[in-house]
């Protein structure tokens, strides 16, 4: 795992960092952890498999069997799959998603587990607020009644606020001139230390111009073993030129990121 952590003091239990974000590393998908120093824990999705459960049980203590709330970006496989799997051997005291048309198995079996446990099921729209214990979620898409030729089109993307840092959650909602457009305003002129890049650094995921915009410190490229090419070299290289510090899980493994 690989710390990012520059003149900065956490507390550890067990060995284990007790406040900040982690990337986790669950292949090709997204998945993160953010824990405050509370033990109050989000998921933000959760990859395609059982791969997000090994990693949770390297970072939550063995006997914290609850997650306080969990968000669902958007109902493709490799963001929800893993879910299912949280489900199953976690309590979800509140899980976040908003309605899209979209039926598969998983998310039929989503729906069953969540109505089993009782979680409190909540949507968030662009402009929409929710405090998680000591972090603060803000929604800056998409709006009610948003369409989209692609499910992508429709992630939810998440400005979110812990101490002193300001992530930007983009799920695979991809970053150009257009698109940004319609989140720009609600970003309120925040200052993005971490930047998730979307939709696994693919070669459409972020243009120059946005990226000079977000002007973020670090980004981070969730992927694993793919056959589509990502992340893309020439999203690496740009990344990498404009001088901001990059990670990817399928080099790094898990990434963490201390709140000081």
């Amino acid at each position: 795992m690989i710390i990012i952590a520059a003149g900065v003091w956490w507390a550890v239990i067990d060995g284990m960092p007790e406040m900040g974000v982690w990337f986790l590393d669950v292949g090709q998908g997204d998945s993160i952890l953010l824990q405050d120093d509370h033990y109050v824990q989000v998921l933000v999705d959760g990859g395609q498999g059982r791969l997000v459960l090994s990693e949770l049980d390297k970072v939550l203590p063995f006997w914290d069997r609850t997650i306080e709330a969990v968000f669902v970006t958007h109902p493709h496989a490799d963001h929800i799959g893993g879910v299912v799997e949280v489900l199953k051997k976690y309590q979800v005291d509140q899980i976040f998603i908003n309605p899209v048309e979209y039926q598969t198995e998983v998310i039929a079996e989503l729906n069953r587990l969540i109505n089993e446990q009782g979680a409190e099921e909540h949507t968030m729209y662009q402009g929409d607020q929710v405090q998680i214990g000591d972090i603060l979620f803000e929604s800056v898409w998409p709006k009610p009644n948003s369409v989209g030729d692609d499910i992508n089109d429709l992630s939810q993307v998440l400005l979110v606020h812990f101490g002193e840092l300001e992530l930007l959650l983009t799920a695979d909602y991809e970053l150009n001139e257009s698109s940004f457009q319609k989140i720009s305003r609600h970003l309120n002129q925040a200052r993005i230390d971490v930047l998730k890049v979307p939709h696994q650094g693919n070669a459409h995921s972020l243009t120059r111009v946005i990226l000079d915009k977000i002007d973020p410190k670090v980004a981070i490229i969730s992927v694993g073993e793919n056959t589509f090419g990502h992340p893309d070299p020439a999203i690496v290289e740009m990344i990498r030129k404009n001088e901001v510090d990059l990670y990817q899980t399928n080099e790094n493994g898990t990434i963490f990121i201390p709140i000081d």
